[in-house]
């Protein structure tokens, strides 16, 4: 048998972990408190997402003690996410990171409500983004997972976006570029800034609650002599 290898191109890493439910419960406390706050920080003038009773608030991680746990996993696997990149890529990374908090923010979203096709921003050339979810209507993901062939299958759903896709990509042996993914409580998603994604409106009553933020990677630039050592 003649040898081969067989050359991928991978065009996009989502690094999915679980929040544990310790942090969960200090999560939604620290936000239904928030919520009862008239004076709590709103995020209405950025609010990116859709409907009638949408709500997004704007967090200070630092700031706030119940929320302490969840500010040190997004670093912690934003570190994991850059390693894992640049593992599976086989590239190298010119300097060091430091990573720092750009951004936090709580999305409450109901029936109907919707988030259209976006991106993030950073400070930095290099972001990661991540997005998790607190709390999830039952009825999210009863219909499976399959946006093409079940009614109602991606209500809820976020889905990421890197270029054009058809329901025929198998066939024109052209890899996809979108990932559906179920939210559900409790799971924590990080993706590069730069992807677009979308999330789309659900049925019935419940209360979608996504925590979601940017994270800036500053580079760590050693001067001659330490490099020298």
């Amino acid at each position: 048998m003649t040898n081969y290898k067989y050359i991928a191109a991978p065009s996009i890493f989502i690094l999915e972990t679980e929040m544990p439910a310790d942090v969960i419960k200090e999560v939604n406390i620290c936000l239904d408190k928030k919520l009862t706050n008239k004076q709590a920080a709103s995020n209405a003038d950025r609010l990116i997402g859709q409907g009638q009773t949408i709500t997004q608030l704007q967090l200070n991680a630092l700031n706030e003690k119940r929320l302490k746990g969840f500010y040190d996993i997004t670093l912690k696997f934003g570190v994991e996410y850059i390693k894992q990149y640049f593992e599976h890529t086989n590239q190298k990374i010119k300097y060091g990171k430091k990573l720092e908090l750009d951004s936090l923010w709580s999305v409450h979203s109901f029936e109907g409500d919707y988030n259209p096709l976006h991106d993030h921003v950073t400070k930095t050339t290099m972001g990661i983004s991540f997005t998790g979810w607190t709390k999830m209507p039952k009825q999210i993901g009863e219909n499976g997972d399959d946006m093409y062939n079940a009614s109602g299958a991606s209500d809820g759903f976020i889905n990421f976006t890197w270029g054009s896709s058809s329901v025929i990509d198998a066939e024109k042996l052209k890899p996809t570029s979108n990932m559906l993914i179920k939210p559900e409580m409790g799971k924590l998603l990080f993706f590069p800034s730069w992807v677009q994604h979308i999330v789309y409106p659900f049925r019935g009553e419940g209360e979608r609650r996504t925590i979601a933020g940017n994270i800036n990677c500053w580079d760590i630039k050693q001067d001659k002599a330490t490099r020298n050592r």
